[in-house]
């Protein structure tokens, strides 16, 4: 997996870390930032990853 750019940048590591806020315009692009992430990392080790809405209660 490649390193994520400017990972040791102090300034856009601090604003990745921030609560979700405001409009969706302004919080979408680190909502996708974090989700591709987690995708990847999952992807490269093997997890199960299952949808919420995939799961029924029985």
């Amino acid at each position: 997996m490649e390193k994520v750019p400017d990972w040791d940048d102090e300034v856009l590591a601090t604003a990745r870390f921030k609560v979700f806020s405001g409009q969706k315009s302004d919080w979408e692009p680190r909502y996708l930032f974090w989700r591709d992430l987690i995708l990847a990392v999952a992807r490269q080790f093997n997890f199960l990853i299952i949808k919420p809405s995939e799961i029924k209660n029985q």
